[in-house]
């Protein structure tokens, strides 16, 4: 190509210029240097022959392995022990199986909460997690733990109580009992009966001999309760109420007639300070049917003796007073 220039001495000269390009320079702007025209390749083509997509669904891959890899550490390869107690042992061993476990049966075990057959637990417990597949052992309850009531009947209270304890049992509540046979403080029965199978963890009843009855001192004079709780060992609270009964008669009694009773106990008697009293009126000269109602109006019983063929009253006692509701006799007939 040609071109001018100035000289020094302000002449234009004109010079020629070979511009010299090297072979393919003209195309490198358009080529890659791979010999491909990468500039003007599309872009997702460029990015799906790249190495970058290749690292990326690898580490991807890679991601997901480890995933899968931990998830079956940590989980997958584990599952739980399914709710089995309470269930009978053909029962609860079809729920194992069917939750893929293999079973086993254990030993049996005494249980006072779980029936006599029933799954009591598993080894390992309930709810525990692990390997699927694994072996779980059945253990299947024996019932309560039992023991032989022994014959204690016609013992003395601290004696059965040993022979109880000697079984395996524990003595429970001393119930006390009257008797008019069995001496005070020998067994009489117990609750389970001899010879029954019982609960160790339950305590057995002994009904112990109270010695005689409690008498019945209703209607009867303070002195008879008095003597008899001298006699055994009881002490009297006596009460005075108002009563029609005869004064110093018992109208009642804290411990039932037939009761039992303990030495040194305390029984409350009620006793009667008597009926008020009241005049009698005077029905000498009367017929007997006027002096019967004349006493029975003043509130007494009426008594009559015929000592003669006359219906006149000669006689009548006591006189003055007498407590209401007494009896006053009339003699009549002389």
């Amino acid at each position: 190509m040609a071109t001018s220039q100035v000289n020094d001495d302000g002449f234009y000269r004109s010079a020629n210029h070979t511009l010299v390009v090297a072979p393919g320079a003209a195309d490198y702007g358009r080529r890659g240097h791979g010999g491909g025209f990468r500039a003007h390749e599309p872009g997702l083509q460029r990015w799906l022959f790249s190495r970058r997509l290749i690292y990326l669904v690898a580490g991807l891959v890679a991601v997901l392995l480890i995933g899968v890899l931990v998830w079956y550490q940590a989980a997958g390869k584990y599952t739980t022990v399914p709710r089995v107690a309470r269930l009978t042992a053909a029962t609860a061993q079809q729920a194992l199986h069917n939750a893929g476990f293999s079973t086993t049966m254990g030993t049996a075990r005494f249980s006072d909460a779980v029936a006599k057959g029933s799954v009591i637990g598993t080894s390992p417990a309930i709810g525990s997690r692990v390997s699927k597949g694994s072996t779980v052992t059945v253990i299947v309850s024996k019932g309560a733990h039992q023991a032989t009531v022994p014959q204690v009947t016609g013992t003395a209270l601290a004696a059965a109580q040993s022979a109880l304890r000697q079984a395996g049992l524990i003595p429970g509540k001393v119930v006390n009992q009257a008797s008019t046979t069995i001496q005070a403080g020998i067994v009489i029965s117990t609750a389970p009966a001899a010879g029954q199978q019982w609960p160790v963890n339950k305590p057995v009843t002994l009904v112990v001999s109270s010695g005689q009855p409690v008498p019945n001192f209703v209607g009867q004079q303070k002195a008879v309760a008095e003597q008899w709780a001298a006699a055994n060992g009881v002490s009297l609270n006596e009460v005075t109420v108002k009563s029609s009964q005869p004064a110093g008669t018992v109208v009642q009694q804290s411990v039932p007639a037939g009761g039992s009773f303990t030495p040194h106990q305390v029984i409350t008697i009620e006793i009667s300070n008597g009926p008020p009293m009241v005049g009698v009126p005077n029905v000498d000269g009367q017929q007997v049917s006027q002096a019967e109602q004349t006493l029975s109006q003043a509130g007494f019983q009426v008594k009559v003796v015929q000592v003669g063929p006359f219906n006149k009253v000669f006689s009548y006692s006591p006189t003055g007073q007498a407590p209401q509701g007494s009896t006053i006799t009339i003699y009549v007939g002389v």
